[in-house]
């Protein structure tokens, strides 16, 4: 779907173009905002959409998935692999249609925040241990499947 596409392309070049100024560690927030920015004003321009990436190692609790994003993501790590794309899930119900896409570890600045531990920082850790007490999102390696962009349109 083009709306993941493009929430993608946009979140990795404004990742990279903050860090290449700012470094790492302020660019942590980039993410984090970058995430409710980008939905608020999907949200705002598809009114019955209801948009954002899930994963269940989630960093923010907010990105933990539904029981129907659950089944989709335990499909794409039984079947899928970043050399093998994962299918586009799909559920259709009576009042809502549901879409996702997976997330695949596809560029080493993602293994920044989310490699394994000894590839990040102290300083990031610590920053990263204050904004998201209970996060879970990090011990990653390119290829491995992170999360999914996850969509659903209310119907009238």
């Amino acid at each position: 779907m083009k709306l993941f596409s493009e929430s993608e392309e946009s979140l990795t070049k404004d990742l990279k173009d903050s860090i290449r100024k700012k470094g790492s560690l302020a660019s942590l927030v980039t993410c984090r905002t970058f995430s409710e920015e980008k939905e608020k004003n999907l949200i705002f321009t598809y009114p019955r959409l209801d948009i954002r990436r899930v994963s269940e190692r989630s960093r923010n609790p907010d990105h933990l998935p539904k029981d129907w994003e659950i089944r989709a993501l335990s499909e794409w790590k039984e079947f899928g692999s970043k050399e093998n794309p994962a299918f586009i899930f799909s559920e259709s119900l009576p009042k809502s249609l549901h879409f996702m896409r997976p997330i695949y570890v596809n560029d080493p600045v993602c293994l920044k925040c989310h490699g394994a531990a000894d590839q990040i920082t102290s300083e990031l850790k610590t920053e990263i241990k204050r904004l998201y007490p209970k996060d879970g999102s990090f011990g990653y390696k390119l290829g491995d499947l992170i999360g999914a962009y996850s969509a659903s349109w209310g119907r009238l």
